[in-house]
């Protein structure tokens, strides 16, 4: 029994010496660092896509607006950003309102309403009855 152990270990130490070349741990590490950025990539472009958005809100640019934070809103989505979503769905719900869908903003606004309580951020508090005033 004991010269069965010590080949085992003799076996896997001369297969783990002969293949140590071909495992290149370094190019391991670089694959997850590329994840990395690209999560970081998705986290930038929705950020800016948001931004872009409240911009074109100030300059009455209401179509483009909606466009901007209909792509956070699906980047948002795809890294899992409850919060991101949240907001992203007010300000559709704020932009639909403005152009006149009142019916579909409403749906909007309860969307985000639903993410904010779930989520637990206090802004849900300042939508108070919004419905009340429709």
């Amino acid at each position: 029994m004991p010269y069965r152990k010590i080949s085992l270990i003799a076996s896997i130490s001369l297969i783990l010496t002969v293949l140590q070349p071909v495992v290149n741990l370094p190019i391991l590490f670089q694959i997850s660092q590329v994840f990395a950025q690209t999560a970081t990539d998705r986290i930038a472009e929705a950020e800016r896509l948001y931004q872009q958005g409240d911009q074109q809100i100030q300059t009455s640019q209401y179509k483009e607006a909606l466009q901007s934070f209909q792509q956070a809103l699906t980047i948002y989505r795809k890294i899992k950003d409850r919060k991101g979503q949240a907001f992203s769905l007010n300000y559709i719900a704020i932009v639909k309102r403005t152009l006149g869908d009142n019916i579909e903003s409403l749906e909007f606004y309860k969307q985000a309403l639903y993410i904010f309580r779930e989520i637990g951020d206090v802004l849900w508090r300042s939508f108070g009855n919004f419905q009340t005033n429709w």
